[in-house]
């Protein structure tokens, strides 16, 4: 069973917190020129 509060957020299932990373990302974007350069770097297959 899951506490509420901040326990919530940290379930220890790795699939279920991969999507909640994933989806984080829609409310929490990078910056213009950072998101730029991450998805350049993706592309190209460089280290990011």
């Amino acid at each position: 069973m899951c506490d509420g509060g901040g326990a919530a957020f940290f379930p220890t299932n790795a699939l279920e917190r991969s999507y909640r990373d994933a989806q984080g990302a829609r409310y929490h974007p990078l910056q213009e020129g950072q998101q730029k350069d991450f998805s350049s770097r993706i592309v190209l297959d460089m280290e990011v």
